[in-house]
């Protein structure tokens, strides 16, 4: 039989007691390094095992260690380093909103049910950054910086429904045309808005939430150009001309 055994160290060398190493076979079996940092796992017949480790309040490096095949001892160190969390909520944003991590580390992840968010491990003494940035909502603070990171920290956002105004005119040989019918559809289906061109032949819709596709539609059988289709996130105008396409 065989010994797996290895050392826990953080990163000044000093030995780190109480992570607790799982050693994984059937069944799994679990030790903890002693107050040398030391651990071992004894009477191991030939073959592949994956060992992991972990202790609140610290992360590893490498944080899994797999010794493939063996057929003597093995020696398996890891390196610890202290870690707190960040996270936080972001209220009104639901799920699926991507929050970032930016500084000494960085790291992306998703809102979960209510908005909630967490960032695990993250290093002691590092200067952090939690920020949002999506067209979809506006999200106050846009940011919020930790800096010498020396405890578990929280950092909650509120974010909204971002709108958008859409706006543009219709010309015909330079002249705008008034009292054209102005639909704006969705990608849902839903019946459109709709509105007319004004004496200047300009129109608006406002306040429309954030769209994947939209597609105006304008009742003259004289344009050239009946449908326009994009994929935007801002404030557009469209400028409609006889025998040209539309330009932004």
């Amino acid at each position: 039989t065989f010994t797996i055994s290895g050392q826990v160290k953080d990163t000044n060398g000093a030995p780190v007691s109480g992570a607790t190493l799982s050693l994984f076979q059937a069944p799994i079996v679990t030790t903890q390094s002693d107050a040398n940092g030391a651990y071992s796992f004894k009477g191991l017949a030939a073959g592949t095992y994956r060992i992991d480790i972990a202790k609140p309040g610290y992360g590893f490096v490498p944080t899994s260690i797999t010794l493939t095949n063996i057929n003597s001892d093995q020696t398996a160190n890891f390196s610890a380093f202290v870690a707190f969390t960040i996270n936080g909520q972001v209220s009104g944003a639901g799920s699926g909103l991507p929050v970032t991590l930016s500084g000494s580390e960085s790291r992306s992840v998703f809102t979960e049910t209510s908005g909630v968010y967490s960032f695990n491990l993250v290093p002691a003494g590092g200067n952090y950054t939690v920020s949002i940035n999506t067209p979809f909502f506006n999200v106050t603070p846009p940011s919020i910086s930790f800096n010498n990171l020396s405890a578990d920290q929280t950092a909650n956002f509120t974010a909204v429904i971002a709108t958008y105004t859409i706006s543009g005119t219709i010309t015909r040989l330079g002249l705008p045309k008034p009292g054209f019918t102005v639909w704006l559809r969705d990608s849902t289906g839903n019946e459109p808005l709709a509105t007319l061109t004004d004496a200047n032949g300009h129109f608006e819709f406002h306040f429309c939430d954030n769209k994947n596709f939209a597609n105006f539609m304008y009742n003259n059988n004289d344009f050239s150009q009946k449908n326009i289709q994009w994929q935007r996130s801002a404030k557009i105008a469209f400028f409609f001309l006889l025998g040209q396409i539309p330009f932004f």
